[in-house]
């Protein structure tokens, strides 16, 4: 089982970029796994959550996904209706799923088409999901809009670089 180490930065208030690398990687090597936590209120949402293509199958996702809980307290966060193996990951982790949700406000990497759900570990009020959805929008524009729309998208994952322009 891969040993991960975790790099945490903060490019925004109330938002945190958090890469994953094997332990044992040395300066400059690139991460396995990625994702962004945007804290609401009492939502701290997961959004951006991808294991590299290549790294997929050791746990890896599992394993940040407990990390972030822990440490971030993480309670909702959306998926596509059709991704199977990441829904069972989540319910495992004790997120039931919710409504639909307009995945433009959560990751503008993924086609506009994609139907998700919204999963929580606890019941969102309408007006937390609100404030959520104008934090997501803020962040969205901020931080994705000509980096991330333009450049990247979940299978052709290229953290560093991702990360070093988010931060810039």
């Amino acid at each position: 089982m891969l040993d991960l180490q975790f790099s945490i930065k903060q490019p925004m208030e109330n938002v945190y970029r958090i890469i994953a690398y094997p332990a044992y990687a040395k300066k400059g090597e690139t991460g396995v796994a990625k994702a962004l936590v945007v804290k609401s209120g009492d939502a701290n949402f997961l959004c951006d959550f991808a294991v590299k293509d290549t790294e997929r199958g050791q746990g890896i996702g599992t394993r940040m996904l407990e990390m972030l809980m822990d440490q971030f307290y993480i309670n909702c966060l959306t998926v596509e209706k059709k991704n199977a193996i990441a829904k069972h990951m989540y319910e495992k982790a004790g997120f039931t799923p919710g409504e639909d949700i307009d995945v433009t406000l959560v990751n503008p990497s993924v086609n506009r088409d994609q139907n998700c759900i919204l999963m929580s570990t606890y019941q969102m009020t309408d007006d937390e999901k609100k404030a959520l959805a104008m934090l997501l929008n803020k962040v969205t524009m901020k931080l994705f809009n000509s980096v991330y729309i333009n450049k990247y998208n979940a299978s052709d994952l290229d953290v560093d670089a991702l990360v070093s322009e988010l931060v810039s």
